[in-house]
């Protein structure tokens, strides 16, 4: 995780910011210092729906975070390329008493958008936020883009059955799962004393962001309230169509229902995707 070239990652901590705004890369501390002191009180894009939250918050936190040096990278996800990428998992708590947790079994893939390299500080290389093509794209007026921005992202956002095929189902289910399933019941039980005011009969999505690195270790980036759930990327079941893939989402919202209703009745009711820990 250290590696040699000492990188750090400084990220705005309030919930105004959205998709990789304001994150910059490091390799020393008084370059951390010098960038918080000219920005700790004027964002340099807060989100046009946040600006009033931005200007009425506008001493926000920050967090330090130390870069993972040796991600595990994708040659066959970024077409022979080498691109760093990292996992979106959703996570569904119906419930902090007794604490009730749902692991969703498929995910995402975000590449960056560039080959990676840890001799540059360039974002495109190291963030994988799908902002970040999304912006590019924008800026560079890509007629695919302005036609159809998911249509747009599909290099850089992938599906869970594609990581499988590339890294291979034992890896997944034997190492990557497991790990990831354990950070998730540790931080919901370090946390669950804070929504003890919870009312019951409600229900919260959490957007899990997991990098695995090249000795196929999980690590655990943020956790997202209230995650955005337009997905871009595609799922491997298929519907009236053989062969041909449907967006995740609607197997998310599917499947929540499943549990909010029929599981609530029926422990033994079918919840699709999503996998009871805790």
């Amino acid at each position: 995780m250290n590696g040699h070239k000492n990188i750090w990652i400084l990220k705005p901590g309030s919930l105004v910011f959205f998709g990789g705004e304001d994150i910059t890369l490091h390799t020393d501390e008084e370059s951390i210092f010098d960038h918080w002191k000219v920005n700790k009180n004027s964002p340099s894009n807060p989100h046009k729906r946040t600006k009033a939250i931005a200007a009425y918050n506008a001493q926000y936190e920050w967090i330090v975070q130390k870069y993972i040096e040796n991600p595990l990278t994708s040659k066959k996800l970024a077409e022979k390329t080498s691109r760093k990428f990292d996992l979106r998992l959703w996570i569904l708590v119906t419930d902090f008493d007794p604490l009730t947790v749902w692991f969703y079994e498929e995910f995402i893939i975000r590449l960056a958008m560039q080959d990676y390299e840890d001799d540059t500080l360039d974002i495109k290389k190291h963030l994988t936020n799908a902002s970040i093509p999304m912006k590019e794209l924008k800026k560079n007026k890509n007629t695919d883009y302005e036609k159809d921005d998911k249509k747009a992202l599909e290099p850089y956002v992938k599906g869970s059955y594609e990581f499988v095929e590339e890294f291979g189902l034992d890896l997944w289910e034997q190492k990557a799962k497991p790990a990831i399933e354990n950070m998730i019941r540790s931080v919901f039980e370090a946390v669950k004393e804070n929504f003890k005011d919870h009312r019951h009969n409600t229900f919260e999505f959490f957007g899990l962001d997991v990098i695995i690195d090249d000795q196929f270790d999980s690590w655990l980036l943020e956790i997202n309230r209230g995650p955005y759930m337009d997905a871009y990327s595609k799922t491997s079941r298929h519907v009236s169509e053989p062969g041909v893939p449907v967006l995740i989402n609607r197997f998310v919202i599917e499947d929540t229902i499943k549990v909010l209703l029929d599981w609530e009745n029926d422990k033994e009711a079918d919840t699709g995707g999503w996998n009871l820990i805790t």
